[in-house]
């Protein structure tokens, strides 16, 4: 199960009724496995659809859906697997907040912007898309 924790000074705190009857439920003393992803900032998911918007009339790409798919591509968001006949298919991964960190996010975020100036509008100013993408989404956040 996953819970989401607060770092405080001295430890790790469960921030819902659920986290806190998990920790209960570990007898004291009991070791455990934790995962540590930094919680997904809604801003800059929004900001990455903001983008998409801004970017698809540029392009062949029938949605925003089919550009996201195609950056996902571009950026080597996937695995690789074999059909029955032995065929080697590329499977994009998510972008879910469960499927991806914080961090892989930013990471994600900073190669679609890269990948729109040096590949899907050459030519556009990447300060000018930031702002645009902004403007349109209403949020600003650190990458």
């Amino acid at each position: 199960m996953m819970i989401e924790m607060q770092k405080r000074r001295d430890g790790l705190y469960p921030v819902d009724d659920e986290g806190l009857q998990l920790m209960h439920s570990i007898k004291a003393g009991s070791s455990v496995l934790v995962e540590v992803k930094r919680a997904r900032n809604i801003g800059q998911h929004r900001k990455l659809f903001a983008l998409l918007k801004v970017v698809q009339p540029h392009t062949n790409y029938p949605n925003v859906y089919a550009l996201l798919n195609a950056f996902k591509a571009y950026l080597g968001h996937y695995d690789l697997s074999k059909t029955k006949s032995g065929k080697e298919v590329a499977v994009l991964k998510s972008i879910s907040f469960a499927a991806m960190a914080q961090d892989e996010f930013n990471a994600f975020y900073e190669g679609c912007i890269a990948a729109v100036v040096e590949h899907f509008i050459p030519g556009v100013v990447e300060a000018d898309l930031r702002r645009e993408v902004e403007e349109l989404c209403g949020v600003r956040t650190a990458a």
